[in-house]
């Protein structure tokens, strides 16, 4: 009786791995071997592909949803501001974070950079005075704009260098100061006797 052989033929090799040869190649053991293991290897290739490309999805997502949440939980509600000049001209729309809180007035723009063109922040404060602000820890240079009681526009401090822990005032009292980039109030004509039109409800300043 003929013992059994632990060793497969290659028919049987062709027939476990499901290759498809030609019968030529499969004539040669050392070519039916090698497209073997290409083929494995391919398999082996694609899977670890497609592998990458859903943890690299995930990690794509998990960033979208934190920079989103850190986007609406920056500092507080959003408002528009519309600059008017004394002649009725409307020269800019901005849209403003809010800080209206000792904590994020003292918060402001630190260890952050500016939100960007057509954006800015501004420190709403309880009542009118000479307040002083700086650009401590801040990556931006920045302008800062300095708003009056009655909503005119008492002064602006433009391109206060960033890390700048100088504190800046325009001698004058204000009861908000707008934080935009270096060069935007400029660029945007605005300037020192512009009314400062807000659209949207802001917070009571405590």
């Amino acid at each position: 009786m003929r013992k059994a052989s632990k060793y497969c033929s290659f028919a049987e090799i062709r027939m476990q791995s499901g290759i498809v040869a030609g019968e030529a190649a499969w004539d040669n053991p050392i070519i039916a071997l090698r497209q073997s293991l290409e083929r494995r290897m391919k398999m082996t290739m694609v899977a670890l592909v497609k592998t990458l490309l859903r943890s690299l999805w995930g990690v794509c997502a998990c960033l979208l949803i934190a920079l989103a949440g850190c986007e609406e939980a920056a500092l507080g509600p959003r408002v528009d501001a519309t600059f008017v000049k004394e002649t009725g001209e409307r020269t800019a729309i901005l849209r403003l974070e809010v800080a209206a809180t000792p904590e994020s007035r003292a918060m402001g723009l630190s260890k952050r950079a500016h939100p960007g063109v057509g954006r800015g922040v501004v420190l709403l404060y309880p009542g009118p005075n000479e307040h002083l602000v700086s650009n401590d820890q801040v990556l931006d240079p920045v302008d800062f704009v300095f708003v009056a009681p009655n909503g005119r526009i008492a002064g602006i401090v433009a391109d206060v260098p960033m890390n700048d822990s100088q504190p800046r005032t325009v001698g004058a009292p204000s009861s908000a100061v707008l934080i935009l980039a270096a060069g935007m109030a400029r660029q945007l004509g605005i300037s020192r006797g512009d009314m400062v039109l807000i659209q949207g409800a802001l917070p009571k300043p405590t």
